[in-house]
């Protein structure tokens, strides 16, 4: 009989790279906060006295309508007046479209793929192509935002104008197999912690990007060759820019609920994303 009973070293090792995955968590670089969150902070009102430029908030979707409307809610506390919230409808056969024209967005509507393009590449640079402020939000519309997330985006822009900024959400749990999936959130804060700046290894969280508008225009943005038919485009839009800056989002700022369909979709999800990981970090550092 095969004794399935782990060894000391084996444990000992498990406990180790564990260990090591929350330190790395405790010190990677998190969305700074213009005006820290409270816990309410997903139904509060915007500061009226945060100075930032114009946001144009552009939500790639396919068949989103349950998740839209919690977006919608948790923007209508982060946009600013002047601000646009720009809606690409990806071929949803519900009622995504109709739900984010309710709320007041601009909606597009993708009816063809063009050849050489991967869908969410095309709508994200059909959205662009539409919005006129000065700084572009690419979000994916599972994700929630705190009040003064957008202001925060802004200010590392601010900081490093050139660049990608993109955050890893927070993810919220429901149930014993999503809190197993917390070990992607550690996977994910040493990727931000770690990853090498050079071009060929750059990280960017697809979930929630930001991006000078006329920076992006000029690589090319998603229309880039090597953008354009990418299956993780968020990386290969990371590697165009002429920086990146991948930072972790905390509890109640930039959050999402990852893998509510239950436990298929959490084993798709770390295939995907350990594989990922692989290309971007150091073989060592991966052991851990």
């Amino acid at each position: 009989m095969i004794d399935w009973s782990p060894s000391l070293a084996s444990t000992a090792i498990f406990v180790v790279g564990w260990s090591a995955g929350w330190w790395l968590w405790l010190r990677a670089k998190s969305l700074p906060t213009v005006m820290r969150p409270s816990a309410s902070s997903l139904d509060a009102s915007p500061p009226a006295t945060t100075s930032r430029p114009q946001v144009s908030v552009i939500v790639p979707c396919r068949n989103e309508a349950a998740n839209l409307p919690h977006l919608m809610t948790s923007l209508a506390a982060a946009l600013h007046p002047g601000d646009e919230l720009i809606i690409v409808d990806d071929g949803s056969v519900d009622e995504t479209a109709n739900l984010a024209r309710a709320q007041g967005a601009t909606v597009l509507i993708n009816d063809v793929l063009p050849a050489g393009w991967a869908g969410k590449p095309y709508a994200c640079w059909r959205g662009a192509g539409i919005a006129s402020r000065e700084v572009l939000v690419f979000l994916d519309a599972d994700v929630r935002l705190g009040a003064s997330s957008l202001d925060s985006l802004c200010a590392v822009l601010r900081q490093h104008p050139n660049a990608l900024v993109s955050v890893m959400p927070w993810h919220r749990t429901h149930g014993v197999v999503e809190r197993l999936s917390m070990l992607f959130n550690l996977v994910s804060s040493l990727v931000a912690s770690i990853s090498p700046r050079g071009t060929s290894r750059r990280v960017a969280y697809g979930p929630c990007m930001a991006v000078r508008r006329d920076t992006y225009m000029t690589v090319g943005g998603h229309a880039h060759p090597l953008v354009r038919a990418a299956v993780v485009e968020d990386l290969a839009l990371a590697r165009v820019m002429p920086d990146a800056v991948a930072l972790v989002g905390r509890q109640h700022e930039v959050e999402y609920r990852m893998y509510p369909d239950g436990f298929t979709q959490l084993v798709e999800g770390w295939t995907k994303n350990t594989a990922t990981g692989a290309v971007v970090i150091p073989r060592v550092t991966a052991l851990l």
